[in-house]
């Protein structure tokens, strides 16, 4: 028997880049959508197919590349396809079951005789036959996914979800997936289709409608602990992070069924500036995806803006105008600190991620990581081009430095602006900040950008050590993290004898966030609320904590002694990034131990060592 080329067409396909296994497979009539790391394996299985009809009749196809021909002259006499069935554990079957099938349909009704028999596909007679003799469970997602209380929605259920998302009522919305976490992830660890048309996630109608509130929601739930136990409460903790940067990439990037548009094209296309905002903020989102037509974001910026009154044609122009500021100029302002806050923080010059440039980058293929994107990565270049450094007499080696926040996406010019009035402070407001810069040494510029950012509509975000990621808290999703925080604070449902857990709920009644005595992190903490009201039904342990807080008088409140500090993980990578300085420093002047978190001993204790009498 001649060997089978199949395989050896697929190798060879697999050679090709994707525009050129786009190209032929255009050639053969085909329809073909975004060739990503996903579907890169189907598109070259169906090149392989499609040539070996051709072959057959030793027509030569229209372009395809000569490794190719000379390999795929042999007609092959065997099937394309073997399927080989497997029966359960201590089920042998009939006794002339046969194991292998070269026929789909044969395999399939083989399969349904025998109650928990399986079939795959294979390109060999071998690997069939081997899948057949073995009952071991198998490594497929699917067929692996572990078993849970909670059930697939139904159709029903699905539109009441998505009708929660177009009407934004966002309790309804919330309830819906939290009584339910398969709303959100289907089988195989895939989003779930809320729109089963044009084959839409949840995502995918917010970018439509402008959900931005719960497209952060969405994502943060998805980035959550809790969520994954609940669904998997067997999972490990690494099995756990790969399936969260894995669902949470197919939410981000996922093409629909009409368009093979994703939610970054979609909210470009209807006009939807905030949600274009927000999709830019993700570190996993793909921004230069193409739909269908080959048109990307830039391209449809705001060509579906609806005219209902509200979106008018000088509406239109400028949502188009600032979706393309957006995507093409995507500047951010950073804040610099050192790691033991021994120095004043530094307002960095505007940037863009360019690695050439620039020395922070943007880790957008890292989603694993949690935070925000920006990350030290050449201290030594941090203070080149700012005329701020040298004044101010700070080098790298005696005060290595990392970002604790930043303002952005957005424009060059409105980032000027807001870099030249959170350095300069205007007239009338520059007697406050001066006071917020001196009396708050380790917020207090934080405050000022905050305070800035919100007012200019700009996304900001910041470094926060008892969350150790970089958050929002006037965001949902900021609020979300903080709510967590204190759940798992005050948890105590682990507890079994019901006289220990009236004992622990006693214990773990609502305290602070740094433990039982209040801290300067519950101020800062306050102030980053701000006036916002917190819906106690959404974050019941952030109002509590809240009211417990503000029982307290702002006199007292201002008198609350700063934490003391930890090395967490992020720093912690930092530190790893510039281990070549670090190695120069002396052990006084190590940046991982805080100068302000130094406790003085009590007055008996040094009147002791000096041999005075108390």
């Amino acid at each position: 028997m001649a060997a089978r080329p199949t395989a050896n067409l697929v190798e060879n396909a697999r050679h090709l880049s994707d525009d050129e296994l786009r190209s032929r497979l255009i050639a053969y009539g085909l329809e073909v959508g975004p060739v990503t790391a996903s579907t890169r394996s189907f598109y070259e299985r169906k090149l392989a197919q499609c040539f070996a009809p051709i072959s057959e009749r030793e027509e030569k196809p229209p372009s395809v590349a000569e490794p190719i021909e000379t390999q795929a002259k042999s007609v092959p006499e065997s099937p394309s396809v073997y399927y080989g069935v497997r029966l359960p554990r201590n089920d042998e079957g009939e006794g002339n079951f046969e194991r292998v099938y070269v026929s789909h349909v044969d395999a399939h009704e083989a399969a349904r005789r025998v109650k928990g028999a399986r079939f795959k596909g294979f390109l060999t007679r071998a690997e069939a036959m081997a899948y057949a003799q073995t009952t071991e469970p198998t490594t497929d997602p699917v067929a692996s996914e572990e078993k849970n209380a909670y059930k697939s929605p139904t159709p029903q259920q699905l539109t009441e979800l998505r009708m929660s998302v177009q009407e934004d009522n966002f309790s309804k919305f919330s309830r819906m997936v939290d009584e339910n976490p398969r709303f959100l992830i289907g089988s195989g660890d895939t989003p779930v289709a809320i729109h089963l048309g044009p084959h839409w996630n949840a995502l995918h109608v917010m970018s439509i409608f402008d959900r931005t509130e719960m497209a952060q929601f969405l994502v943060n739930i998805l980035k959550s602990d809790a969520f994954w136990k609940k669904i998997l409460p067997d999972d490990d903790v690494e099995s756990r992070e790969r399936r969260k940067a894995f669902l949470i990439d197919l939410y981000l990037n996922m093409p629909d069924k009409t368009n093979c548009e994703t939610p970054l094209l979609l909210a470009s296309k209807f006009g939807c500036v905030a949600m274009v905002k927000f999709l830019l903020s993700q570190a996993s989102l793909n921004v230069n995806c193409r739909n269908a037509h080959g048109q990307t974001a830039i391209d449809l910026a705001a060509m579906r803006c609806k005219d209902d009154g509200s979106h008018n044609l000088l509406k239109k122009e400028l949502f188009k105008r600032e979706i393309r500021q957006l995507l093409t100029d995507n500047v951010y302002v950073p804040l610099y600190r050192s790691l033991d806050n021994t120095t004043l923080p530094l307002i960095g010059q505007p940037w863009s991620p360019d690695p050439k440039h620039s020395p922070i980058r943007i880790a957008r293929n890292n989603s694993a990581r949690r935070g925000g994107p920006i990350v030290v990565s050449h201290g030594e270049e941090l203070f080149s081009g700012g005329g701020d450094s040298s004044s101010s007499g700070r080098t790298v080696q005696s005060s290595p430095t990392t970002v604790c926040a930043y303002a952005g996406p957005m424009s060059a010019e409105k980032a000027q602006l807001l870099y030249k009035d959170w350095s300069s402070p205007v007239r009338g407001r520059s007697r406050e900040e001066i006071n917020i810069r001196r009396s708050d040494s380790e917020r207090g510029m934080e405050r000022i950008g905050r305070r800035l950012a919100h007012t200019k509509g700009v996304p900001w975000v910041e470094y926060w050590p008892f969350l150790d990621d970089y958050v929002d808290l006037l965001t949902p999703g900021g609020l979300q993290a903080l709510e967590e925080y204190f759940t798992k604070q005050w948890d105590c449902t682990d507890v079994e004898d019901p006289l220990a857990e009236q004992l622990a709920q006693l214990s773990l009644s609502p305290s602070f966030i740094t433990g039982k005595e209040p801290s300067k992190m519950d101020q800062d903490v306050l102030n980053a609320l701000g006036n916002r009201s917190i819906q106690e039904d959404l974050y019941p342990n952030v109002s509590k904590w809240k009211k417990l807080v503000l029982g307290y008088s702002n006199e007292e409140r201002q008198r609350w002694s700063t934490p003391r500090r930890k090395v967490s993980r992020r720093l912690t990578e930092t530190r790893e990034m510039m281990s070549p300085v670090l190695a120069k420093l002396k052990p006084s002047q190590s940046p991982l131990v805080s100068h302000s978190s130094y406790q003085a001993p009590p007055p008996s204790r040094i009147a002791k060592k000096l041999n005075y009498d108390v």
